[in-house]
């Protein structure tokens, strides 16, 4: 999706799956540069995903943001997943919120661990 900034995943960290008009995935994951060979781009970056899920086999990354968790202004919460889910502060995804304003979420909740 980032053209020039291929990353290439290292671990998921953790996930989350809702029902909100259609079945989605919220997940964060370590990635580094894509053929890294300095030390700057072999240290792994935070991410955040959000991915609908299409039929029963198929994932469509609908986003894939680059976090930095020591920047707090730069993390957002969600209303649907859980603390431990980072999301960027900027929204763009569903249930998209201020990290301090926490509502119970509707609808069926699934959660998946890595």
């Amino acid at each position: 999706m980032n053209q020039g900034d291929e990353h290439e995943m290292v671990k998921a960290v953790s996930s989350h799956v809702f029902v909100f008009n259609g079945i989605w995935f919220h997940a964060n994951f370590l990635a580094k540069r894509k053929g890294a060979t300095t030390c700057v781009d072999l240290i792994p970056k935070y991410f955040f995903a959000e991915l609908e899920i299409v039929g029963t086999k198929k994932l469509s990354c609908v986003s894939c943001i680059k976090l930095d968790p020591g920047d707090p202004k730069n993390i957002g919460g969600c209303s649907l997943c859980y603390e431990n889910i980072m999301h960027p502060a900027g929204g763009g995804y569903h249930g998209a919120q201020p990290r301090s304003v926490r509502h119970a979420p509707g609808g069926l909740q699934i959660s998946f661990k890595f």
